[in-house]
């Protein structure tokens, strides 16, 4: 889940996450603001995603998509659009990963989370 404010980074950190390194299923879900926010949302991920399109593999076919927030009112704007994601997010899913629009993340970090928590199940 990936809150953003269509900044200039949002292309590139929408696709690290989009080509992250896992086997099981990945579900990215854009949070934007309701209007201009989730057309800029929008844009970033089609950018992303063509960015990503000749490299076939995982980033080519994981689902994406973006998810209107309302305005915030008791939280901050990155706090709604996180639990907008939330409530949209699969009820399969078995992890949650929160990252934001200007942090590219490790190819592995994803795996490497996955792989601690299963290994050291005590820790949830």
């Amino acid at each position: 889940m990936l809150p953003t404010r269509g900044g200039a980074g949002t292309p590139e950190a929408l696709a690290a996450a989009l080509a992250m390194a896992y086997d099981g299923a990945v579900e990215v879900l854009v949070g934007a603001e309701r209007g201009a926010g989730v057309d800029d949302a929008a844009a970033a991920l089609a950018a992303a995603q063509q960015a990503l399109a000749g490299s076939g593999g995982r980033a080519a076919i994981r689902p994406a998509k973006v998810v209107a927030a309302g305005p915030a009112v008791r939280c901050s704007q990155k706090i709604a659009q996180q639990l907008a994601c939330v409530e949209v997010a699969s009820a399969a899913a078995e992890y949650v990963l929160f990252l934001d629009d200007d942090v590219l993340v490790p190819p592995h970090v994803l795996e490497t989370m996955v792989s601690s928590l299963e290994d050291t199940p005590e820790a949830l």
